[in-house]
């Protein structure tokens, strides 16, 4: 028998993004970053995570960090609804992909 931990960080949101509710600065940049139009502002996906990190200082970069490890965590569906709902610029089918993909942003983000 497994004692899941599961995180709570929505507290540490600033202020302006807490009506985004938990995982919210996560919410923020991906909702600002791949948007339907994102890829007239951004060329390919290394502008885009660049921008992400541009943009955040280490706190935040820190912050995304570890809200990006709990979306990680969460069940396939929680998964792939997120990146649905947040996501305009492309999706995919399965959370194993949304997986793959944001995976390796962790080592971007330390």
């Amino acid at each position: 028998m497994g004692l899941e931990l599961r995180m709570s960080i929505g507290f540490i949101d600033p202020p302006y993004l807490r009506h985004l509710g938990e995982l919210a600065s996560l919410k923020n940049a991906i909702a600002c970053h791949f948007h339907q139009d994102s890829g007239l502002d951004y060329p390919d996906d290394e502008d885009r995570w660049a921008a992400i990190l541009n943009e955040s200082g280490p706190a935040e970069r820190s912050l995304l960090a570890a809200q990006l490890r709990e979306l990680l965590f969460r069940d396939d569906a929680y998964v792939v609804q997120f990146w649905d709902e947040y996501s305009d610029y492309f999706c995919f089918e399965t959370a194993a992909e949304v997986r793959a993909y944001l995976q390796p942003k962790l080592e971007l983000l330390r």
